[in-house]
């Protein structure tokens, strides 16, 4: 019997232009403190699974409530984070044709400490409550799901095979351990990673990873232009420097990956020069605005772009 990689011509053992990748958690809720112990089990760094915000958590505790109600956020106190919602009854009216809005109560959810008061709806207080450290003590698939794309930003690289529906993912082979790691991890809380080799020396395999790693690139430097863009004379000296840093991470993929970019690179190479100096250009003018002459483009391109690009990182 003739093997289907003899009729296709692959081989096997052939090495890897590496994976593509995708998850499945189904439709669960696990305790936090598990997630964080198959973490650790998985050899993924522990503090990669945040605490819930208040808000995000107090929206979850308050979901069962929407049933015959809106929940409209209205005030929140800069000074002391106190965040003010308000219940209002919906009905049909006497005629069957519109529909009436009643004020119910006020809802105040601290944002410092957690704490929920709702003094004109003791039933409301109650659930909320209860319902609110539920949610601090548990994550859902959806929670679980950008852990994983997160992590995967973090410690690897992740580019989406189809970036309008972002289900599956090409990993690049020097990841592979860590994508091993995040499988293991998936596993232990009743999902599952599946990976899919990438061999090289395909033609439609090599094409693939191109795209998908040209794209992959394209969009990660098109939203830090658009967040330069954005930047006034209230911008941090901070956002400059997380923003510098990103553009080197870029930029350090775009020349690590030749190998999948091919002739590609110079064309992308070019155009994240050309956004390093719309970035230096943007800092000087910033700065220059806050009466800060001292840093201007000289300045400012040798502060914020040192020599060094940052390592790769590999697992």
């Amino acid at each position: 019997m003739v093997a289907i990689s003899d009729k296709i011509g692959v081989n096997p053992h052939a090495e890897l232009l590496g994976e593509v990748v995708t998850w499945d958690m189904g439709s669960v809720e696990v305790p936090f403190a598990q997630v964080q112990a198959a973490l650790v089990a998985a050899g993924l760094p522990a503090d990669s699974a945040s605490e819930l915000r208040a808000q995000t958590a107090f929206t979850r505790a308050v979901k069962e409530l929407r049933q015959g109600r809106t929940i409209d956020r209205v005030t929140r106190d800069k000074t002391t984070g106190v965040i003010t919602f308000q219940f209002t009854r919906k009905h049909l009216d006497d005629t069957g044709l519109q529909i009436d809005f009643e004020y119910e109560a006020l809802c105040h959810l601290d944002t410092e400490d957690g704490s929920i008061t709702c003094d004109e709806s003791p039933s409301i207080q109650e659930h909320a409550r209860l319902m609110f450290a539920h949610a601090l003590a548990h994550r859902n698939t959806s929670d679980v799901t950008r852990l994983v794309q997160h992590m995967f930003q973090a410690h690897a690289d992740l580019y989406p095979i189809n970036p309008k529906k972002g289900v599956a993912y090409f990993v690049p082979e020097a990841h592979r351990d860590f994508a091993a790691k995040v499988e293991e991890f998936l596993r232990s809380l009743g999902g599952r990673l599946l990976r899919f080799p990438v061999p090289k020396g395909t033609s439609e395999g090599n094409a693939a990873v191109k795209a998908s790693v040209e794209d992959g690139l394209r969009t990660l430097a098109g939203e830090l232009e658009e967040a330069v863009e954005a930047w006034d004379e209230k911008t941090r000296e901070s956002t400059f420097e997380k923003a510098i840093e990103r553009w080197q991470r870029i930029k350090h993929k775009a020349e690590a990956y030749s190998e999948y970019l091919g002739d590609r690179q110079a064309t992308l190479l070019a155009k994240l020069d050309e956004q390093k100096r719309r970035l230096t250009a943007k800092v000087a003018e910033i700065t220059a605005a806050k009466d800060s002459a001292s840093h201007g483009d000289a300045t400012g391109q040798a502060v914020f772009f040192p020599t060094a690009e940052p390592e790769l990182a590999t697992a």
